[in-house]
């Protein structure tokens, strides 16, 4: 039987870059299954829900129970058909990195949402939600501190215009929403620097392997080589050629 051969530092990288992405593809799988749930509940509630749209101060949209204006569910449809190709094409039609882009997608479909139903008071309030938590998810908590503070932003601006609920609406829900970003921005960042510890001691596992393995096999065979070079040099000087010839060739 042959010696066993252990993967080169080389080979465990390559290896690692198939398996990962793998693990990446059906996280964002799973992401993207549960935005497209939330964007069918969402036509749901806005189907059966009688609030008055915010923007129908502005433009007549047709509001009322069991009743959805054409206009709101052209959004509605267009975040469902968003949603069902991020699900279908990730990892497939374009890479796993361009996942990290659609929590600011979702922002902005948060706003729209909340400018064609009722405000800060609608069903919007889920989507900026979900912004935040897949964000902090993947980028940390830096990551997460920024699309948190953009919502926020979005969502107060909102909530004065209107002028529409209390201290609920304009207080404890956008507390909600930062304190979300946070914890979940935190945990992000604890897994973020958990894989990439796990990475350089996988690489210094390998490094240390290489070294002893280079250790016990070429540098002995290299010591036992110069002492073979060693006692044909004492040969020669001793006028012995042939048994320094001899012993030349066996090293």
């Amino acid at each position: 039987m042959g010696p066993v051969r252990h993967p080169t530092l080389s080979e465990t990288s390559e290896r690692s870059d198939r398996v990962a992405p793998t693990g990446l593809v059906n996280e964002e799988h799973d992401v993207a299954r549960c935005r497209v749930m939330l964007s069918l509940a969402a036509i749901v509630v806005v189907y059966v829900d009688p609030g008055e749209p915010l923007i129908t101060r502005w433009f007549n949209l047709a509001s009322g129970p069991f009743t959805i204006d054409p206009r709101i569910f052209l959004i509605m449809a267009t975040h469902l058909t968003y949603s069902v190709l991020v699900l279908l094409g990730i990892g497939r039609f374009f890479p796993v990195r361009l996942a990290h882009y659609t929590a600011w997608i979702d922002l902005l479909f948060a706003v729209a949402i909340t400018s064609m139903t009722h405000g800060v008071t609608g069903p919007s309030y889920p989507f900026f939600a979900f912004a935040i938590v897949t964000r902090a998810l993947r980028g940390g908590l830096h990551q997460a501190a920024m699309l948190t503070t953009a919502s926020l932003v979005f969502y107060l601006a909102v909530g004065l215009l209107t002028q529409a609920g209390g201290a609920d609406v304009l207080i404890m829900r956008p507390l909600y929403l930062a304190i979300s970003g946070y914890v979940v921005g935190y945990l992000g960042q604890q897994r973020l620097d958990l894989q990439t510890d796990m990475r350089q001691l996988a690489v210094a596992e390998q490094r240390h392997r290489i070294g002893r393995e280079l250790h016990d096999g070429y540098a002995q065979a290299l010591a036992g080589i110069n002492l073979r070079l060693e006692g044909a040099v004492r040969r020669l000087r001793a006028g012995s050629a042939d048994d320094a010839l001899h012993e030349t060739a066996a090293a």
